[in-house]
């Protein structure tokens, strides 16, 4: 029977948003599925449950038998033994019906399974897709991937269903038999991702405007934010990022816990009841008379001794510190107490009903597993969609894709692991100089010339390469179940109940593995919202608890938030030139520590993360020159002492001492207010006494993609820093290669970045390809992704290149991959092996890399050897297409462009059809449906301003276009800024060949994935 949109609406609404009850599941199901699917199974229990199982899973059944397309689908119900299986064991849940998709029951495989999973001693319970991935090889046979995927809604009467209404209620109005596709559709994060996005920007740019408004009439307001350099933006970023930090914190039951009542018992719609009853007796000043105190004051002040009561509150409250909730301000936080801002209710009443309607998760998405709500990731997402397009473009801003940050962080641990466990490091003769710039300062006693003499490296196996790939690529831990402690114990049920065993090798050098994963450094100089430093951190405690098992007896603590804690303070460095971004990279450690944290007799404090994630110019940051004395050794292990202190520090007064003292240092150092990287991040290059390797281990970035055009002001001082390395024509992301492989890694360092493949033949390549195939460097793996746009919001032509710094081991090849299908991101390592080939090392030329399968390369070595180019045809020349400067500016649509005609047909003489790369396809063009305003330079076109004052030309300029004149004015400020311009800021810049864009030509696309020319 067909059912209306908002039937379905409500259906889906009453079933998942209470608790599990057996028949309304059915309901739901049976108007999914057709009625002969439909099963009356009985369920499986006791025995019949694997071992391996037996104390999590209860029961099973099965409601439905399913096949579309080819591909078998069953819906099953299982019943878990408790509320901590439901919520922290994801990974058995997916693991057992795994186990039931491969045959584990009745031997007929499946291809998916639409599960409820829930217990008796909760209200929530998870409503999950399980299926299998597929990779269809050239000769139309299917590979499956090692394990199954899930994505879940978490469900039940304290849970928001306006996602799951919005995206499941189309399952119920199918009028064909319901196929996999249809099931990954309703069960996929991106619509909920943009949804968010755009209501999160609504807000943020509505508040703004309010707070301009209250700075216009409340002169106490404006005076001392002016004072305090806060701005609208500023003010408008903390607030909505304090609030969706408790909307996080809510999902714990750490708000609103009732007097000695334990953490975790507090209402999960704490902020909405506390609004709701405000309103009733008040329904004035939310912000000042309930945040500013929850900000500011029970948030931020240590209430142990009152076991977190606050009395205003009238409920329990955790302090976490860390600094999210200190108040804005330079030189001291904004009086809160003394200075109203009265925002609306309603302002704050419409962040309120607009973070109600979605599922909040702390638990960071993982390649195999995802949640349907919003998560700590998506923070990182909105810092980057609230820049503005110009802002944005000039940082260069782009937010990796979670799948290709998983590769990469993986990539560069095995690396990493290998270089630290397989090859053995030798000091040649100690008179030798060595050839590579270091920011180490040159120390002078024997043990420090022995340091700074030139390694030599030999390798040494004692783990297979192979074996540390299977341990770091691993989907899951691996691990074995044991029931030694009760902390192994936890610590599987965190992460994973599948029982797997350890290569041999992996388990024999498991205390090596561990030590050298608890002491790997690694930095991330763009840390942007923090995607590459957080994803690492779950690489390395992964790995650490998969050697739990191995390691047992040992002491220490080895809960997950233990290794965490343990990773934030001696493993992660970030650096990055927004303040913005850092305070959302500090945000997403802190939620991910949050997540972990089960002690609910006492929630700890969070770390300061001061001086670890820091807001800095990874570029211009080696301004400290001079030579090791013992003063400055001294000055640097205080340095260390108080910043080691600070970390972990929670008195405001302390705090505050701590920081005096630590500025006191770098000032004595020769340090200004800005960031140094040998002073900032000393114990990385400076060490240890007898400390053999100094600098970072991994470096992974996305690098900002800037033009050179828009870094001018820049260039000076990046000619300053890195010397015969500058190019006066290189983007800002080729800098990045030489900070990190000349500067920051340790020898045999790695570092692993995606960032523009245009350097792999453009001439302002040239000193960076030099670098990359140098004594000082190797290439190790690329990964060309060509045009396919990975980024929103950006044409940019990625790659991924890990490389190594200075070595003198033997390399003959470079494995090298081409991806042109974001649909194969999520198993990337699979399609980089199987797609992959070795390229030469001589393909890497220093005029240009090859990067083709070699027989493809002989064979256009063969073509050029006995054909004529078309460049040395006579007659032939070749040119640029039209660089406006702003696009934003001189690139109109079709309706902009018949405005501009209605206002004034003269617009016609200047206004030209536009055709971009991506629209020239083989052998014809794509109409892009644009036009470009092309008033050319007046050196190439006489106008009747040319040659005119400035003043009179615009005059004239506005009087003979008045309807381009008008179109211009908002961009102007852009246009008188920009680089490519004429003489006036309303013309492009000055090209002699303008008349053959009006004739036939030969046109290609300057970066392309197949031949795209077009006559």
């Amino acid at each position: 029977m067909s059912m209306s949109h908002d039937e379905a609406r409500q259906l889906v609404a009453r079933v998942l948003g209470g608790v599990f009850d057996h028949a309304a599941f059915r309901q739901l199901i049976a108007n999914i599925f057709p009625a002969d699917s439909l099963l009356d199974d009985k369920p499986i229990c006791g025995q019949y449950i694997p071992e391996k199982f037996r104390d999590d899973v209860a029961s099973f059944r099965r409601l439905v038998k399913h096949e579309a397309e080819g591909l078998r689908m069953d819906v099953l119900v299982v019943k878990l033994r408790s509320a901590a299986k439901l919520t922290r064991a994801r990974f058995m849940q997916r693991n057992f019906v795994a186990r039931y998709l491969n045959g584990g029951w009745g031997g007929t495989e499946k291809d998916a399974a639409l599960v409820a999973f829930y217990c008796d001693d909760a209200d929530e319970w998870r409503f999950s897709l399980v299926y299998k991935e597929y990779i269809w090889g050239d000769d139309g046979l299917r590979t499956t991937l090692s394990e199954p995927r899930r994505c879940s809604f978490l469900v039940g009467p304290y849970e928001g269903t306006h996602t799951a209404q919005e995206q499941l209620a189309g399952l119920l109005q199918l009028k064909k038999p319901c196929t996999l596709q249809d099931l990954q559709q309703a069960f996929l994060v991106e619509p909920i991702t943009r949804n968010f996005f755009e209501q999160y920007r609504e807000h943020f740019h509505r508040l703004c405007k309010e707070c301009e408004a209250l700075r216009a009439v409340h002169a106490p307001l404006r005076k001392e934010w002016a004072d305090r350099g806060i701005t609208d933006a500023d003010f408008a970023k903390r607030l909505l990022g304090q609030l969706i930090f408790l909307y996080f914190l809510q999902r714990k039951g750490w708000l609103g816990v009732e007097r000695e009542q334990p953490w975790g018992s507090g209402s999960r719609k704490w902020l909405r009841e506390l609004y709701d009853a405000h309103a009733e007796t008040d329904g004035h000043r939310f912000f000042d008379d309930y945040l500013e105190p929850l900000f500011y004051d029970a948030l931020a002040r240590d209430r142990s001794g009152e076991d977190g009561w606050h009395e205003e509150l009238g409920c329990r409250i955790p302090f976490l510190n860390g600094g999210l909730f200190d108040p804005l301000g330079s030189g001291g936080s904004y009086d809160w107490r003394g200075v109203d801002v009265p925002l609306a209710d309603s302002s704050i009443g419409a962040v309120l009903e607009t973070f109600d309607r979605y599922n909040f998760t702390v638990r960071e998405d993982e390649p195999l597993e995802k949640e349907v709500a919003v998560d700590p990731e998506m923070l990182g997402k909105v810092f980057e969609n609230l820049l503005e397009n110009e802002r944005r473009s000039d940082l260069g801003t782009y937010y990796t894709p979670r799948d290709i940050v998983h590769y990469m962080c993986r990539e560069a641990l095995v690396q990493y692991l290998d270089r630290a466990v397989n090859v053995r490091r030798e000091i040649c003769n100690p008179d030798e100089k060595p050839q590579e710039l270091s920011l180490i300062p040159q120390k002078t006693s024997p043990q420090a010339l022995k340091l700074n003499a030139r390694p030599r490296f030999s390798r040494q196996e004692r783990i297979p390469r192979k074996d540390l790939e299977r341990f770091i690529r691993a989907d899951e831990l691996l691990t074995v179940k044991t029931s030694k402690t009760a902390l192994h114990q936890a610590a599987q049920e965190r992460d994973t109940e599948l029982v797997r065993s350890l290569p041999p090798s992996i388990t024999q050098h498991a205390a090596l593995l561990d030590a050298k994963l608890a002491k790997v450094r690694v930095c991330d100089p763009a840390i942007g919202s923090g995607a590459f430093p957080v994803a690492m951190m779950h690489e390395i405690v992964r790995a650490r608890q998969a050697l739990g098992s191995a390691l047992s007896g040992q002491g220490g603590e080895r809960t997950s938030y233990a290794l965490k804690r343990h990773a934030i303070q001696h493993s992660l460095y970030g650096v990055d030139i927004d303040a913005s971004a850092i305070d959302i990279a500090k945000l997403r450690l802190w939620l991910s520590l949050v997540v972990d944290e089960d002690d609910l007799a006492h929630v700890r404090p969070l770390p300061n993360l001061d001086y670890r994630i820091i807001h800095g110019n990874s570029l211009d940051a080696m301004r400290i020159s001079y030579k090791n004395s013992l003063l400055q050794e001294q000055q640097l292990h205080t340095l260390q002492q108080a910043q080691d202190s600070y970390f972990d520090t929670t008195d405001k007064t302390c705090k505050q001492r701590l920081r005096k003292d630590i500025e006191a240092c770098r000032k004595k150092l020769g340090c200004s207010e800005l960031f140094e990287w040998t002073i900032d991040f000393h114990q990385v290059f400076h060490g240890c006494a007898g400390e053999e390797n100094t600098g970072f281990d991994i470096v992974i970035a996305n690098p900002p993609y800037v033009r050179q055009e828009k870094i001018k002001g820049s260039k000076e001082r990046l000619k300053a820093v890195f010397g015969d390395f500058f190019e006066g024509t290189a983007d800002s992301y080729t800098y990045f290669y030489a900070l990190a492989l000349k500067r920051l890694l340790t020898p045999l360092g790695c570092c692993c970045y995606i960032a523009p493949n245009k350097f792999f033949r453009a001439a302002y390549g040239k000193k960076l390809r030099s670098l990359l195939t140098s004594e000082a460097a190797r290439v190790l793996s690329l990964i060309d992704f060509g045009d396919t746009q990975l980024f929103d919001g950006a044409t940019t032509y990625p790659a991924i290149v890990l490389a190594q710094r200075a070595t003198t081991l033997p390399q003959s090849s470079v494995w090298c991959c081409e991806i042109r299908d974001t649909a194969l991101l999520p198993p990337l390592w699979h399609h980089v092996q199987q797609r992959g080939h070795a390229v030469p090392v001589s393909q890497l030329a220093t005029d240009g890399w090859q990067l083709a399968d070699p027989a493809v390369v002989a064979l256009l070595h063969k073509l050029q050897q006995h054909s004529t180019p078309l460049g040395s045809l006579p007659g032939v020349q070749m040119y640029y297409g039209i660089k406006t400067g702003c696009n934003e500016a001189f690139v109109i649509d079709g309706a902009t462009r018949q405005r501009l005609l209605d206002e004034d047909p003269n617009s016609a003489n200047v206004i030209f059809p536009w055709l971009r790369g991506r629209d020239l396809t083989r052998w014809q063009t794509e109409p892009s449906g644009k036009f470009v305003i092309n008033i050319q330079n007046g050196g190439n076109h006489p106008w009747p301003w040319t040659d005119k004052e400035k003043t009179e030309a615009e005059k004239l300029f506005a009087t003979s276009y008045p309807a381009i004149y008008r179109h211009l004015q908002p961009f102007r400020k852009e246009l008188e800024k920009r680089s490519d311009q004429g003489e006036f800021y309303w013309e492009l810049r000055a090209c002699a060949y303008n008349d053959i864009f009006l004739k036939p030509k030969i046109m290609w696309p300057e970066m392309a994935q197949k031949n795209a020319c077009h006559l």
